[in-house]
Formats: C-alpha cells, sequence, structure tokens
C-alpha cells in the first residue's frame, strides 16, 4: 500500500479536484514507484461541505483536524 497525499489549511472540492488529478497523473506516468494500492489522502484544518462530498465520490481519504 502506498499512501500519497497533500496537507492544507482549508480544504475546497477544487483542492480534491486538484490533488486526485496529479495523484493519478504520477501513478500513470511512474507506475514503479507506488507499489500496491494507492491511496490517497487529504488533510486539513477545515473542510468545506463540498469538499467532503467530493472526497466520498473520488475515493479519497479526507481528515480534517479533529474529524475524520
Amino acid at each position: 500500500m502506498t499512501i500519497v497525499g497533500e496537507a492544507k489549511v482549508r480544504v475546497g472540492p477544487v483542492v480534491i479536484d486538484d490533488v486526485a488529478g496529479r495523484v493519478k497523473d504520477a501513478v500513470k506516468r511512474f507506475p514503479g514507484k507506488f507499489p500496491g494500492r494507492v491511496v490517497i489522502v487529504a488533510y486539513c484544518l477545515r473542510a468545506l461541505q463540498d469538499a467532503v462530498e467530493e472526497a466520498r465520490k473520488l475515493g479519497i481519504w479526507l481528515i480534517e483536524d479533529g474529524n475524520e
């Protein structure tokens, strides 16, 4: 399993889409660097409700400070 993510102060749906796109592009370009299942994670202090819904839709782990 490989965990790849990003940490931000505040996360909206655009950030979720951006992280997902960049990780998927990196996995496609360098498959040998990402062994096993790739888990995308976004950690933030504050997540907007739209970001929570977008993360669920894309299968991204969204961790908000104090919540999961």
